[in-house]
């Protein structure tokens, strides 16, 4: 499981940190299976540093403050798409 700072079709997954990147990238290309958790702010985001390709991901688990238009392109390129609903009645 990977939680990253951006999520898109273009970028794939990404990082603010050159370091937390290359870390990651590692360890994504040694699992079994890669999940991914951002909430909704993160997707269609491109950062600085690429984790990994969408290719190398096999579930995105995001809230529902997620843009859709961003989540059907990531769908379309394969990637399970598991989508949380958030209420935002119930925040402090």
């Amino acid at each position: 499981i990977v939680g990253s700072d951006g999520v898109s079709l273009e970028g794939g997954l990404t990082t603010h940190d050159d370091v937390e990147a290359g870390t990651n990238h590692t360890m994504i290309q040694r699992a079994q299976r890669v999940i991914c958790v951002a909430d909704g702010s993160k997707i269609g985001r491109v950062t600085l540093a690429k984790l990994a390709d969408l290719s190398d991901i096999a579930l995105l688990i995001t809230d529902s403050t997620a843009d859709p238009v961003e989540l059907s392109k990531i769908k379309r390129s394969g990637v399970e798409v598991l989508v949380v609903r958030v209420d935002t009645h119930d925040q402090a």
